[in-house]
């Protein structure tokens, strides 16, 4: 992991420049690597900035988890160390996108396929190609109850698809248009577990851990059929 840092100071001198990284739970932050070396004599003044890259290896994690860099300086010689920043970061496992597969595999209580792609929805199609969850396709919602179906509609649409939608079923809607603040919206319409999705989850999703993330609850709450709405 590469940060870009700017080191400045009030006054001519030469600095000196360590980091200290904590993994945060709640309120606790348990040191992981400390008083990593930053820079050495590094000659600063009030006029300029001076660019520097700090790197360190990040720490593997099985869920996602928030790291804080904490960093000190001090003017050099005997001067004490006081604290210069930090910067928060957000990291992810490696596997991430196994957990999709676990969660459909065949063989297993959920069992395969169990998604229906309703309509075109050619972003919903790519991303569980991506992710390898195998899903069929149909233009209206199936007759079977427990389907998890899911599709990319306009607003207007929405209403159509949900009382379309058999008793049982889980709908997961993903509208762009909608007037809705983005954010996902659980609710219970005649037995039918339905989430109006209005948040990007779809674009860019093999770049975004957290999106990644978002579909990942999403998918096991619609599959918790006994599931208390949030």
């Amino acid at each position: 992991m590469e940060l870009d840092l700017q080191i400045a100071s009030t006054k001519p001198q030469s600095v000196e420049v360590r980091a200290s990284i904590y993994q945060q739970a709640a309120a606790v932050a348990a040191p992981l690597q400390k008083l990593l070396p930053v820079a050495d004599h590094l000659d600063v003044d009030a006029a300029a900035i001076q660019r520097k890259q700090f790197t360190f290896t990040l720490p593997s994690v099985r869920s996602a988890a928030t790291l804080e860099v904490r960093f000190e300086a001090r003017g050099g010689g005997d001067a004490p160390w006081v604290p210069a920043g930090a910067s928060q970061l957000a990291i992810y496992p490696e596997n991430q996108l196994d957990l999709f597969q676990t969660l459909f595999a065949p063989g297993t209580a959920n069992g395969a396929p169990q998604i229906v792609v309703l309509g075109e929805s050619p972003r919903l199609k790519a991303v569980l190609a991506e992710i390898k969850v195998p899903f069929a396709q149909n233009e209206n919602p199936p007759a079977q109850p427990g389907a998890i179906c899911v599709a990319e509609c306009k607003a207007d649409a929405a209403r159509a698809l949900i009382d379309a939608t058999p008793r049982d079923a889980r709908l997961l809607l993903f509208t762009a248009d909608s007037p809705l603040p983005a954010g996902v919206y659980w609710t219970e319409v005649g037995g039918r577990l339905i989430a109006k999705i209005t948040t990007p989850v779809l674009a860019d999703f093999d770049q975004c851990p957290d999106r990644q993330l978002l579909l990942l609850a999403l998918l096991q709450k619609s599959l918790r059929q006994d599931s208390e709405l949030p």
